[in-house]
């Protein structure tokens, strides 16, 4: 989009580039130690818990999840429990697994029980692929249990429609959402294949959204670091109040961070970063003799729709999935079903305040980085 000129009776005074880049230079070092400093205060209290529970070394019959598609339906016989007055149908098919490395095609019967009431989807029919619990046993034979349908064939097509309309009604935005999620995946796997600790893989992660994000949306320039620079920062004091909250037994740093609280939060806080950016830059494009405290109200002002937006998106979707896991089943949750519950709802609170601060912090690091900008 073309900036707009301005014609203004006065001057504005510009600092020099040198001057601006070396301002840039000391806002990445100061990131860089504080990014260190979360690393050392979090890390070892993340992977206490993971190092206590060594992995079991890999072994030739290890279990392993395989697929297999049902080739014949042999017979279906509905039955009776006279006891229990209860009608089921057993259903007895063929199903052909598909090879692994190294090892033969192999072809099994299997007889299988459903209540009467058990969705079609569920149904054994012929070419249906089903996912199996393979075991291999002490005399070389393998086990298979039948676990569910394999639905990856129906999803990749799915998937292609979602990608289809992203790109025909959101157009550049639908792409970019695409790019960044992404992103994010690919960085996150690159990652993961370098055994990267999960904690700091999370947090590199992070890192690299809020940049991408930043960079898609402004390119290079001021509004990208100081949008880089507020997205960071909420991270950070996001961060810091778990640790802190730890103290008071509010919550546990290993149990949040490893329920994936970074990953979560990264989009709503970039958002709000990026909307923040984009109103101060907005208000001192339109009116270039606004102040620095000035600026801080606009930012203020345009973060709070974008505040709104996602905080509704995150309460909603996460209250919606604890009030399923929670009541789905028909009865009241136990002790064993609350612990996962009350897990869920902490890192949801502590992403709210997450959300919550970023508002003002975005709008105090764009009114100073912003405040000499002229356009």
């Amino acid at each position: 989009m073309p900036d707009f000129q301005f014609n203004t009776p006065y001057a504005i005074a510009k600092p020099a580039p040198s001057a601006r880049r070396a301002s840039q230079h000391l806002i990445w070092c100061g990131w860089l130690c504080l990014f260190l400093w979360l690393l050392a205060c979090l890390v070892p209290a993340a992977l206490a818990q993971s190092e206590a529970e060594p992995a079991l070394p890999y072994t030739e019959h290890e279990p392993a999840y395989v697929s297999g598609q049902v080739t014949e339906i042999l017979s279906e016989t509905t039955l009776e429990d006279e006891t229990f007055g209860i009608e089921e149908k057993k259903v007895r098919f063929k199903v052909r697994i598909e090879p692994q490395a190294g090892e033969a095609e192999e072809t099994i019967l299997l007889e299988q029980s459903y209540s009467l009431d058990t969705p079609t989807e569920l149904m054994p029919r012929e070419g249906k692929h089903f996912v199996f619990y393979k075991e291999t046993l002490a005399d070389g034979a393998h086990a298979y249990t039948l676990i569910d349908v394999q639905r990856l064939n129906h999803v990749r097509w799915v998937a292609l429609l979602v990608l289809f309309l992203l790109l025909i009604f959101g157009r550049w935005y639908g792409l970019k959402a695409l790019l960044i999620g992404g992103g994010m995946l690919v960085i996150f796997l690159l990652l993961h294949t370098l055994h990267v600790p999960w904690l700091l893989n999370s947090i590199l992660s992070f890192a690299a959204v809020a940049a991408f994000s930043a960079l898609l949306t402004f390119g290079p320039g001021l509004r990208l670091t100081a949008s880089i620079s507020a997205c960071l920062a909420s991270g950070a004091l996001t961060l810091i109040l778990i640790w802190l909250g730890s103290w008071l037994g509010v919550s546990s740093v290993s149990v949040l961070l490893k329920n994936g609280l970074i990953l979560q939060m990264i989009a709503g806080l970039s958002h709000i970063a990026i909307t923040t950016v984009t109103a101060i830059h907005v208000s001192r494009r339109n009116e270039p003799g606004l102040g620095r405290k000035a600026l801080f109200q606009k930012g203020l002002h345009g973060g709070r729709g974008a505040l709104e937006v996602v905080t509704t998106l995150y309460l909603v979707m996460t209250l919606g999935q604890i009030l399923s896991s929670a009541y789905g089943q028909g009865h009241q949750p136990g002790l064993l079903q609350m612990e996962p519950i009350l897990t869920e709802m902490a890192s949801l609170l502590f992403m709210l305040i997450g959300f919550a601060c970023s508002v003002p912090v975005s709008a105090v690091i764009a009114s100073r980085m912003l405040q000499s900008k002229v356009r």
